[in-house]
């Protein structure tokens, strides 16, 4: 389906939003993010660096995000440039803001969360190496933590002899270095998680900060689990609700913007191949959109995936647009 996106009337709720809290906004979908979804990562920085610019060096800036998670260090450097443009950074997240989203808020000044707005843990997700029985596509350093913990609360296995068992057990199952990278994965993501967080508490001693990022990355029993705005409050984030006020017009610019995430278009050349809006940045003085083409294929009846249609992407990339010549096409 071909969803129609029209721009002008997110160009008038941009100049209400600047006009109603007196700062700049930038408008930063990221997408859904996962294993195959486009999400937070460098190809970001450029438009969002492009965006930056033609707003300028801002006292205050408000940022509205969603983003269902990504790349650890493209959401750092994209926090740090946003840091560049502005003293305040307010982050607005009228939807999910999840894992690199999540961590993306932590450099901010205030976490502003509608009522379907939620963050997530942080822990990072490593694609896994060499599973022959077919285990998760992404391995977390918590899901290994969790096996030593099941060993021990589940099977009685205390001793040093019994968890090497355990550990000659998983790297049977799991390439060797995967596991040397989800131990630097893990050790990283802690490392960037104070980092930023000192723009937003930088009052706190480092301990404290160190103990916030450690809920974020262990505290929780799920990676997907949803972070509410009181459970971040409760967490030492600087994080609130948003007022009526400002969730009438936060709800009423997201529906607008996150209508390009549902364009599509087919190729009238070839049938099988599409192209799809999945990522949008704007801003009162520009827009672009992150076009994905992708190309359908059924496989064959001897295939494990016989019977789904599979979406398999050939290009990607992001696409400047004129919203005020362009009001109505994506």
């Amino acid at each position: 389906m071909t969803v129609q996106a029209n721009t002008a009337p997110l160009q008038s709720q941009i100049a209400h939003w600047e006009a109603h809290h007196n700062r700049r906004l930038l408008i930063y979908l990221a997408g859904e993010g996962g294993t195959s979804a486009k999400g937070i990562d460098e190809r970001d920085v450029l438009p969002l660096y492009t965006a930056l610019r033609a707003i300028g060096n801002q006292e205050r800036l408000d940022i509205l995000l969603f983003s269902g998670g990504g790349r650890v260090n493209s959401s750092r450097r994209i926090c740090l440039l946003f840091r560049e443009y502005t003293s305040f950074l307010r982050i607005f997240v009228p939807y999910k803001a999840r894992s690199a989203g999540t961590l993306l808020c932590l450099g901010s000044d205030e976490i502003v969360l509608g009522p379907l707005g939620e963050l997530g843990p942080i822990d990072p997700q490593i694609m896994a190496q060499g599973d022959p029985a077919g285990g998760p596509q992404a391995l977390s350093p918590e899901d290994l933590r969790a096996l030593f913990r099941l060993s021990e609360d589940w099977l009685d296995l205390h001793t040093s002899e019994q968890r090497l068992d355990v550990l000659r057990m998983i790297s049977n199952r799991i390439f060797p270095l995967t596991l040397g990278t989800l131990y630097r994965a893990d050790r990283q993501i802690r490392q960037i998680g104070q980092e930023l967080l000192r723009y937003q508490l930088p009052d706190l001693e480092d301990s404290i900060r160190s103990a916030i990022v450690d809920r974020l990355v262990a505290g929780f029993g799920a990676h997907d689990y949803s972070i509410t705005a009181d459970e971040a409050r409760d967490l030492g984030l600087n994080a609130r609700r948003t007022k009526p006020i400002e969730h009438d017009l936060l709800w009423e610019v997201w529906q607008t913007a996150s209508a390009y995430l549902q364009s599509s278009s087919p190729n009238t050349v070839n049938p099988a191949e599409t192209s799809r809006t999945d990522a949008f940045i704007a801003c009162a003085d520009c827009a672009f959109r992150h076009i994905t083409r992708s190309f359908s294929y059924l496989p064959n009846a001897a295939s494990t995936q016989a019977g789904r249609v599979i979406q398999l992407p050939i290009e990607a990339e992001w696409q400047p647009f004129d919203p005020l010549r362009d009001p109505s096409k994506v």
